[in-house]
């Protein structure tokens, strides 16, 4: 089984979204909101592809 980090590494480069758009782990944390913010759209546009742990 994947690490979350694998997991959201091999997303990046299936995607090639900028690191920016990329960083899921802040997203997932509710880090900071204007990152998952950003991350919005991306989000929705691949909603049926993403990591279940994205979605959460």
């Amino acid at each position: 089984m994947l690490g979350r980090r694998a997991v959201v590494r091999r997303h990046q480069q299936r995607y090639r979204l900028s690191d920016q758009l990329a960083c899921y782990e802040c997203v997932n944390h509710g880090v900071a909101s204007r990152v998952a913010d950003s991350h919005s759209r991306a989000t929705a546009a691949h909603a049926d592809t993403l990591p279940s742990h994205v979605m959460s």
